[in-house]
C-alpha cells in the first residue's frame, strides 16, 4: 500500500483509542508508516530505471526492474516480519511502552499489506514469517493495479471513519 494509506490507517487506529496521549497516537502513525521507510529508496532506483515519475510505477515496473533493489529486498522483508513485529512489542514490555505503541501502528502496517497485496509471483508475495520462505496469497488486491481514483477514495473513507471515530 501506500504511505498516505498506511498514516491514514494508523491515525485510525489512535482514533480508536481514546485514552492514549496525543504524543502515544502520534507514535502509532509513525509505526503505520515505518515498516516502508528502509525500503522507500528502491522505489526511487526503479523509478529512475524505468524513466518514470515514482507516482507513475506499476508492477510491470517492479517486475521488470527490480533486479536494481534485490540487495535491499531482505530489509523490506525483514521489516515486514510478524517475527520483527514480536521482537518489538517484547522490547515494548521490557523496556519502553513507546516501542508498544510503535508495534500497534506497525501491526497493522504488516495486516494492511497482508490482505491489500495479491501478486500472481511468489517472489513478490508477502512472507510474514520472514526469514521462514512460506509467501502468502491470501491478498484481495494488487495495490499497485490501483488507478489514482482508487487511492482518493481509499483515502476519504478513511478520513470519514476517522471523522466518526472522533465524534464524541
Amino acid at each position: 500500500m501506500d504511505i498516505v494509506t498506511h498514516a491514514l490507517s494508523g491515525l485510525m487506529l489512535a482514533s480508536l483509542m481514546p485514552e492514549t496521549t496525543p504524543e502515544q497516537k502520534v507514535i502509532i502513525v509513525i509505526g503505520s508508516v515505518l515498516p516502508d521507510i528502509p525500503f522507500a529508496k528502491a522505489y526511487f532506483l526503479i523509478a529512475k530505471r524505468a524513466k518514470k515519475s515514482i507516482f507513475k510505477l506499476n508492477l510491470n515496473d517492479f517486475t521488470e526492474h527490480g533486479s536494481v533493489v534485490k540487495p535491499k529486498i531482505r530489509s523490506y522483508l525483514f521489516f515486514h516480519s510478524f517475527i520483527f513485529l514480536v521482537l518489538l512489542s517484547i522490547f515494548g514490555f521490557l523496556f519502553d511502552k513507546v516501542f508498544l505503541f510503535l508495534s500497534l501502528g506497525w501491526g497493522l502496517h504488516l495486516l494492511y499489506d497482508l490482505f491489500l497485496h495479491k501478486y500472481k509471483e511468489e517472489k513478490l508475495r508477502p512472507k510474514p514469517f520472514y526469514p521462514f520462505k512460506k509467501s502468502w496469497d491470501i491478498g484481495i488486491t494488487n495495490a499497485w493495479m490501483l488507478k489514482p481514483r482508487h487511492f482518493l477514495m481509499m483515502w476519504a473513507n478513511h478520513l470519514i471513519i476517522i471523522l466518526l471515530l472522533s465524534i464524541k
